[in-house]
């Protein structure tokens, strides 16, 4: 979110929901026993409860750890030995620093799981890990409120987040942590998340947005010192993309199913005009998408991403500009930029583009390619 918040470096993880999947180094049979026998002893001790072992108590209750019938009391004294023994965030972040690649915004499955080994982990764990290495790399110039986010995929991979703010500029074309983290794990063919730790909770505006994504009602969201809390519960009675007969969310595949008016003379052109086609644009059917080069000729394109409540939209320039923050390059770097999007676009990017462009880089070359829909049957 944008503004408000708490440091990511005070979470613990022992605040975990009653039935969580226990974020722990041990299972319960790690803690108790090292066989499958079941355990009895005296009865618990009363004097001075406060004071007693959690593992002791375990063991005095009585409990067949082999058909994991623990509950009540028991439940809890393991839960607290599990929390004492989970390692905590900002150790995880100190440790992370040497085995991170030097563009982390972007961490393969392969690697979530090398990590989670080295560092004796969980994925969850690893996320709320992430959060001030992403802060790092925010740029809120406005506010000097810095975001981070990491979103764990269905895939595995984990994706980072940060906001954005462009002085000169409208706050609507801020880009919020949570924002930036979707947009991410679409330019690299994510199609769901499940989980996403925030530094702090989740705005409404970007509840909204996160509600668009795929299953997007069942995301975890991982915020300091709270419970993982389902975005159903963070956005009861939601509005969304169900609600006007969208059934391919945002982050599913798209085909705006457009052609150029001309053909593209040109590989950036090219380039925008795909990332147009792959637009998400299910309620104004305005496809639009962009290309940038910067002044060494690397280049960054970036689609649009509608929402059903409208305002939390992404335009393209935006989700350009992520892949450029991702990649630790400076705006000022832009040298060219083109925009395709429909002739008389009801939703248009025109002036919201070159509005932010002149702020950022007011030397860059803008210039407008028209796309049409393709005939019917192709």
């Amino acid at each position: 979110m944008e503004i408000g918040g708490l440091n990511p470096n005070t979470l613990t993880l022992g605040s975990l929901a009653p039935g969580a999947a226990a974020p722990t180094r041990e299972t319960s049979a790690d803690i108790c026993c090292t066989d499958s026998a079941t355990l009895s002893g005296a009865p618990a001790p009363t004097a001075n409860p406060s004071k007693a072992d959690p593992v002791a108590s375990v063991l005095q209750a009585g409990v067949s750890v082999a058909a994991g019938t623990m509950s009540g009391p028991v439940a809890v004294a393991v839960s607290d030995v599990a929390a004492a023994s989970a390692p905590k965030p900002a150790d995880l972040t100190d440790r992370l620093a040497a085995l991170l690649p030097d563009k982390p915004f972007v961490l393969s499955a392969e690697r979530v799981q090398s990590l989670t080994r080295q560092l004796n982990c969980d994925a969850e764990q690893l996320l709320q890990a992430l959060i001030p290495v992403a802060k790092a790399s925010a740029r809120p110039p406005i506010s000097n409120y810095l975001v981070g986010a990491a979103g764990l995929g269905k895939s595995g991979a984990i994706y980072l987040g940060v906001n954005l703010e462009f002085p000169g500029n409208s706050l609507n074309q801020t880009v919020h942590g949570e924002q930036f983290v979707v947009t991410n794990a679409l330019r690299n063919g994510e199609e769901q998340l499940t989980s996403l730790a925030v530094s702090a909770a989740p705005c409404g505006h970007c509840r909204q947005w996160l509600n668009e994504t795929s299953q997007g009602s069942d995301l975890r969201i991982l915020t300091p010192q709270k419970p993982p809390t389902p975005l159903n519960v963070l956005l009861p009675d939601s509005f969304g993309p169900g609600d006007l007969g969208v059934t391919a969310a945002l982050l599913s595949k798209q085909d705006q199913k457009m052609t150029l008016e001309s053909p593209a003379a040109d590989d950036l052109t090219r380039q925008a005009f795909e990332a147009a086609n792959a637009s998400y644009a299910p309620y104004s059917h305005n496809g639009s998408g962009l290309a940038l080069r910067l002044k060494d000729g690397s280049t960054y394109a970036g689609r649009y991403s509608e929402n059903a409540a409208f305002n939390p939209s992404l335009s393209p320039l935006q989700g350009a500009l992520i892949g450029m923050v991702a990649d630790g390059r400076a705006f000022n770097e832009i040298a060219e930029v083109v925009l395709v999007e429909r002739r008389g676009a009801k939703a248009s990017q025109i002036a919201s583009t070159r509005d932010v462009l002149t702020s950022l880089q007011p030397e860059a070359a803008l210039r407008v390619a028209y796309a049409e829909a393709l005939p019917e049957g192709k």
